[in-house]
């Protein structure tokens, strides 16, 4: 069953913050980072691994993405000393 009205309930809250007292106005200024961009990578997988794979991921609620990242700084720490020599 639809509405009677079709005003919105809610424009009278929104415009009752603008300009309140309780929100903070005056943030101390914070330099910004300049953040490197994020490295894509492409991998070839046997459909089945990819499907295990995801699902083993979604077992531990972990997205495939963050266990490949887990996976790759696991590797870099492991493999870290290589590249003193």
């Amino acid at each position: 069953m639809p509405r009677e009205s079709t005003k919105n309930r809610f424009s009278g809250a929104g415009k009752a913050l603008v300009g309140s007292d309780t929100v903070k106005q005056n943030k101390p200024s914070v330099p910004v980072i300049a953040r490197k961009k994020d490295k894509v990578i492409t991998a070839k997988v046997y459909p089945e691994t990819w499907e295990e794979f995801t699902a083993i991921n979604r077992a531990q609620g972990m997205t495939n993405n963050s266990v490949i990242n887990m996976l790759i700084s696991e590797y870099v720490r492991n493999k870290k000393a290589i590249l003193s020599n």
